[in-house]
């Protein structure tokens, strides 16, 4: 999955999801890339599920948190 395509699900998935809702699956991560019209959703989802995420709450705390820090630094670099 690219970076982009990441930082647009984790987005999502930010704001319309809290840690009471998630049903311990990647359903809500699957239909936004259906959604978003992405080639091949099932290796999108194997790829989240390497990444060691198991649910879409996981999605956010372990990947998008993360990869939105990375860019805000990148940006920080970049102007200094």
């Amino acid at each position: 999955m690219d970076q982009q395509t990441l930082i647009l699900l984790g987005q999502y998935l930010n704001e319309n999801l809290s840690l009471e809702t998630c049903d311990n699956s990647l359903k809500k991560s699957a239909e936004w890339l259906q959604a978003m019209q992405v080639d091949d959703v099932e290796e999108h989802i194997s790829w989240l599920e390497e990444q060691g995420v198991s649910c879409d709450c996981e999605v956010v705390i372990k990947l998008y948190i993360p990869a939105r820090e990375e860019e805000i630094d990148d940006k920080e670099k970049v102007t200094e």
